[in-house]
């Protein structure tokens, strides 16, 4: 147990394997489970709404630290959710779903001039 009486012995995310890349929330990011997985911290890390990996719980707290002891850098990471989420950033699943409907809409059509 640390300073923030949490144990750093579990990889997985609480979301679960590769979904928090797409949520409108500030990310802070621990280790991962597979390589893949770095691309997800990084590119979130590059649009400003979340951390590079974390990869042991000292960094872990180090980061942790800085993001309550200093407020404007969760400021700037809502401030940059906002900006991200009017560029439609966080819609991919909205638009499958739309795609996904449009499609199975036109496949009905199709079956019914069969």
């Amino acid at each position: 147990m640390g300073k923030y009486n949490v144990k750093c012995t579990t990889k997985k995310s609480v979301f679960g394997s590769g979904t928090p890349y797409f949520y409108p929330i500030p990310k802070l990011f621990l280790q991962r489970v597979g390589g893949h997985e770095a691309y997800g911290a990084i590119y979130a890390s590059q649009r400003g709404d979340g951390t590079m990996e974390c990869k042991t719980k000292d960094e872990l707290i180090r980061v942790l630290d800085a993001l309550l002891d200093q407020k404007e850098i969760l400021r700037n990471m809502n401030q940059e959710i906002l900006r991200l989420h009017g560029q439609k950033v966080y819609s991919g699943g909205y638009e499958v779903v739309k795609l996904l409907t449009k499609g199975l809409k036109g496949l009905r059509k199709s079956f019914v001039n069969l």
